[in-house]
């Protein structure tokens, strides 16, 4: 399960990814981490994290 907090460092960690791919778009490992960041967050988005309890 994923939390919320999660899911904020996931969006920055794609907002980053982004911007690195604008400047070295012929980074094959920046465009695999950027792929791999938005499927986790389209995840998230069918499973929307859980407040915590306590």
């Amino acid at each position: 399960m994923m939390t919320e907090d999660t899911l904020l460092l996931l969006a920055r960690e794609l907002e980053w990814a982004e911007a690195y791919l604008e400047d070295f778009p012929d980074c094959e490992l920046g465009r695999f981490y950027f792929y791999l960041l938005q499927r986790e967050l389209a995840r998230a988005e069918e499973n929307p994290p859980r407040l915590r309890e306590g």
